[in-house]
């Protein structure tokens, strides 16, 4: 691993208190994403719209990606499941497609040592950007997108996955994911999106501005962020994943809000709180849970850890510095980002996943 170094001056006068930073890289704490289509062929690869030099795989090539990963130390993978479950308006079909793919993949790599962790984004993704399953006449159907969620935690948790994704778009979608896992012996771990945005800087390679998908929380509104992340917890999240990355106040927020009962409980009591519920029925009933068990809400935050995710957008950004100034700048970039995510969250942090940690690893960027 090529680390940057920037030799430093000597100062006549300093603030510096510690000479080195404190944190480390290490591919033990950090997660490869890695995209799988199962519409692609086995060894297929094709490259993905604004990522330079990243790529969407076919389930044996995905392998290959997996197994090179953990040669470099990378213990973690983030495994995105890009296209739809919906096959001829079929989701039981496309969910067979799915487990069958999940099965491949598992039994190829066999004893290999990474904890796969499983993103169902593209199983319910709506070509407006939106997450849900869709009637023949393209309305969202209720029904069927819980019922999907809770066979994406039945079918992970049956196959012993380590992990699965949920993507902050849906008001019950950890309670109802940790229904599916408890159903096949609670094997699988729930990282949650809580307090997913709609923030720009996940699109920015798109042709045009304003990509709102109606799901995510608004800019600036943290209190509703870390309200959810509060309740995601509640519901049975055991890792909250903070993207972007760069937003290290949630990060922070969160940490003082799951370390600190009194300021927990203030929270949760709060007026801005006690708004919010009233405009959201799951939301205020899962308040007047989380007040009548406060020991139980203090143990769930007492094993919750963290992460952080680097959205697509800023990868894209990250490669626009690389062909503008040079790679060596723009992995001093990232590297600064990923150390600065792990000082905020420190020994919460379960793992930093990004698509360019491999690249990282061999001294180089995805540009």
């Amino acid at each position: 691993m090529n680390t940057i170094e920037i030799s430093s001056l000597i100062p006549y006068f300093s603030r510096r208190i510690n000479s080195e930073s404190l944190y480390r890289i290490s591919p033990k704490k950090m997660a490869q994403a890695i995209d799988v289509s199962i519409d692609l062929g086995e060894e297929e690869r094709k490259p993905t719209k604004g990522i330079p030099g990243y790529f969407a795989y076919g389930w044996r090539s995905a392998v290959d990606r997996i197994i090179h990963a953990n040669t470099l130390g990378v213990e973690y993978i983030s495994l995105r499941f890009i296209s739809s479950a919906n096959r001829n308006n079929n989701i039981e079909a496309g969910l067979i497609l799915f487990e069958e793919t999940l099965q491949n993949i598992l039994a190829s790599i066999g004893s290999v040592p990474v904890k796969m962790i499983v993103d169902p984004f593209g199983l319910a993704l709506t070509e407006d950007g939106q997450w849900g399953v869709q009637d023949n006449n393209g309305n969202f159907d209720k029904e069927q997108t819980h019922n999907l969620l809770e066979k994406i935690g039945f079918i992970l948790s049956h196959n012993y996955v380590h992990g699965v994704v949920t993507l902050g778009r849906l008001p019950e979608e950890v309670m109802l994911t940790k229904k599916g896992i408890s159903k096949a012996g609670d094997y699988t771990k729930i990282y949650s999106f809580s307090q997913n945005s709609e923030t720009s800087t996940a699109y920015v390679y798109l042709d045009t501005i304003g990509h709102n998908t109606g799901q995510k929380i608004m800019q600036g509104n943290v209190k509703e962020m870390d309200l959810w992340a509060l309740l995601d917890i509640w519901h049975g999240t055991d890792v909250s994943v903070i993207k972007p990355m760069e937003s290290f106040h949630l990060m922070s927020s969160l940490r003082y809000l799951i370390e600190n009962e009194t300021a927990r409980k203030q929270f949760l009591n709060s007026p801005d709180v006690q708004d919010m519920a009233e405009k959201n029925a799951f939301v205020a009933k899962s308040l007047v849970e989380m007040n009548a068990f406060p020991l139980e809400l203090s143990l769930k935050c007492s094993r919750i850890k963290m992460a952080g995710y680097t959205v697509s957008g800023t990868t894209y950004m990250l490669a626009l510095l690389a062909h503008e100034k040079g790679p060596e700048m723009a992995r001093a970039r990232m590297e600064e980002m990923w150390i600065t995510a792990l000082g905020v969250m420190d020994e919460q942090c379960k793992c930093l996943i990004d698509r360019n940690v491999v690249k990282y690893l061999e001294g180089s960027i995805l540009a």
